[in-house]
């Protein structure tokens, strides 16, 4: 049996966050598709899979910065618009300051490649204003 869209956008995605996470630069590659579009959260944005190469080796040039954990929280997918949406939690090391945070992320993919990727920031302390 063929697994269907939104099993493979899950897999795709979480072999990103790998990718990530091992630093590894031929597996962020064998998984975008060469006219990838990737805005992060703060606004950057790479509009090919060459700038996306340079980001990534950009992030991941020292020892000292890295991905220490992205964790998918849920996932779903909406066959109209071929998106899937991820909600995860993010801790990183970069230029030796720590920090985490929540996020969302809308994936496009076809043919198992990643088209596009947006993503979506929110602070992971959460509180209740009215308790």
């Amino acid at each position: 049996m063929t697994p269907n869209k939104r099993q493979l956008d899950k897999e795709l995605f979480v072999k990103y966050t790998q990718s990530w996470i091992k630093k590894d630069v031929s597996l962020f590659l064998s998984l975008l598709n060469n006219n990838v579009h990737v805005t992060e959260c703060f606004g950057a944005s790479y509009r090919n899979k060459n700038e996306c190469e340079q980001w990534f080796r950009h992030w991941n040039d020292t020892e000292t910065n890295g991905v220490r954990e992205w964790s998918i929280l849920f996932h779903s997918y909406d066959d109209e618009l071929n998106t899937s949406t991820f909600e995860w939690f993010f801790d990183y090391k970069y230029k030796g300051e720590s920090n985490c945070f929540n996020g969302v992320t809308l994936l496009i993919a076809e043919d198992n490649l990643i088209m596009s990727i947006k993503e979506f920031e929110a602070k992971s302390d959460v509180y209740y204003p009215y308790e």
